[in-house]
C-alpha cells in the first residue's frame, strides 16, 4: 500500500502529538526536543516528527488509519504497544 500523508486538522494533531508523548515512560513535555519550542509548537513539531517517521517506521492502514511501534522499553506501560493515530 502506498504510503500518504494523514490529513489531520491541526486540533486532531495537536491531540495525536501529546497522546503519543503520554504513551511514553518519559511523558513530560518538557523532555521533548526540540528544545527551543514549547506548548503547540513542540506538539507540532512532535507530530510532524511522528509522521515523518522520526520515532519508528510507520505503517498506513488505508484511509486515514496510521500506527507507530513504541517499545517496551520506552512505552509507559513496559509493554510493546502500537500507537494508532
Amino acid at each position: 500500500m502506498e504510503y500518504s500523508e494523514p490529513e489531520h486538522t491541526r486540533a486532531e494533531q495537536l491531540v495525536i502529538a501529546k497522546r503519543f508523548v503520554e504513551a511514553h515512560k518519559h511523558s513530560d513535555l518538557a523532555d521533548w526536543g526540540p528544545m527551543y519550542e514549547d506548548g503547540d509548537g513542540k506538539l507540532i513539531t512532535i507530530y510532524y516528527n511522528l509522521i515523518g517517521g522520526e520515532y519508528g517506521y510507520i505503517d498506513h492502514n488505508g484511509g486515514n488509519d496510521y500506527e507507530v511501534e513504541i517499545s517496551k522499553r520506552e512505552s509507559h506501560s513496559g509493554y510493546t504497544f502500537l500507537f494508532d493515530f
